[in-house]
């Protein structure tokens, strides 16, 4: 994603989510903060919840991931999971957040409509990408849509996940 647009969607997601599930602080996450945003809750002594804000490196684009550890760190040793009710002996899980609404189909919140390989033509790839001032006004809605989704669906998850921690 283009620098203009990663700072754009940083700084309206950091809002949104603040406003609406205040619980959640940033957090360094090292060297992954060129692509990635992360935020924590600590939602108990041994049970932490994850948002990591994702921006794709060629696309102007963004996902969502969410996760959840028992150790307090960003569940990076164990692979995206399949099945998020399937919760880790590990201690630990991370999947994209549309896994919860939209079954395999990896969800990204895109600016422009993408194009797939197979059905792109040599006008496709020589295309100029569309001017970052007609994209700008775009944030806002996109970050909503995403914050809503994981109000609405991640909020629900976490909550299976402190309920089967608590057993």
């Amino acid at each position: 994603m283009r620098k203009e647009l990663v700072r754009a969607v940083r700084k309206q997601f950091a809002l949104r989510l603040r406003a609406t599930i205040p619980d959640f602080r940033e957090i360094d996450c090292g060297p992954l903060s060129s692509h990635f945003s992360l935020y924590e809750w600590k939602a108990g002594e041994a049970l932490t919840f994850f948002v990591a804000l994702q921006h794709h490196r060629n696309e102007d684009s963004f996902t969502i991931e969410i996760g959840w550890s028992r150790n307090g760190r960003w569940p990076t040793n164990s692979l995206p999971a399949s099945a998020p009710d399937d919760y880790s002996e590990d201690g630990e899980m991370h999947f994209r957040l549309g896994k919860l609404w939209a079954g395999n189909k990896d969800v990204w919140w895109e600016f422009t409509a993408r194009v797939s390989a197979l059905q792109a033509t040599f006008d496709d790839f020589m295309k100029e990408p569309e001017p970052i001032g007609s994209l700008l006004p775009k944030v806002e809605p996109l970050v909503e849509d995403a914050i809503q989704h994981l109000v609405s669906d991640g909020l629900k998850y976490f909550g299976r996940v402190a309920s089967a921690m608590a057993r």
